[in-house]
């Protein structure tokens, strides 16, 4: 009889904790990934700062200059493009994501490796000369020509055409990275 009354409660809890311990595993496999990059160094980040439930076009970090933060630095969560640092100073540190008009992505087309750019912004979007074989659904990742992003990291999935002008083509394109919900990233840079 204890069984029958305590097995619809003991069953999802049994099932809960085995998702924990999964996340947590995931989170251990993420950081070993990034020691292992390379091209790259990793300040782990907890708790950005921004209003919430809001996408934030720009996410304030309590690390700066003394935490080895610098311009430029990429902002990653599971291999996807979160934003890029801005300003730093000793203590803190702003970073643009993805949603702020400021913000320009070299990106490639990772099942055509064309070339493009993705333009943030409340609604981003990826410009490309008309012709290239670039549709609806292909998963844009970033290119590193600029030097800047590691080359790789996911950035969006293309969606439908804003518009065409002069030979380009703008869609728009659905950011992989749910920024709203973002409670933890890394910070990566080349190596100096």
């Amino acid at each position: 009889y204890l069984s029958k009354l305590i097995g619809p409660i003991y069953t999802p809890l049994i099932n809960l904790e085995n998702f924990v311990r999964m996340v947590s595993s995931m989170e251990e496999m993420m950081d070993f990934a990034f020691q292992s990059i390379p091209f790259s160094r990793r300040i782990f980040v907890r708790a950005p700062i921004f209003d919430r439930p809001y996408t934030p076009s720009a996410i304030t970090i309590y690390f700066g200059a003394s935490d080895g933060v610098s311009y430029g630095d990429a902002l990653v969560a599971m291999n996807c493009l979160v934003g890029k640092v801005v300003k730093v100073s000793e203590g803190r540190s702003l970073a643009y994501t993805l949603y702020n008009p400021n913000m320009v992505i070299p990106v490639m087309d990772s099942r055509s490796g064309y070339l493009a750019v993705v333009y943030g912004g409340r609604e981003p979007v990826v410009e490309y000369l008309e012709g290239m074989d670039i549709g609806r659904g292909d998963t844009l990742i970033t290119s590193g020509v600029e030097g800047i992003f590691p080359a790789g990291l996911l950035v969006g999935v293309v969606d439908s055409i804003h518009f065409r002008d002069r030979g380009f083509v703008r869609r728009f394109v659905n950011p992989i990275c749910p920024v709203h919900r973002l409670m933890r990233f890394h910070i990566v840079r080349r190596s100096e």
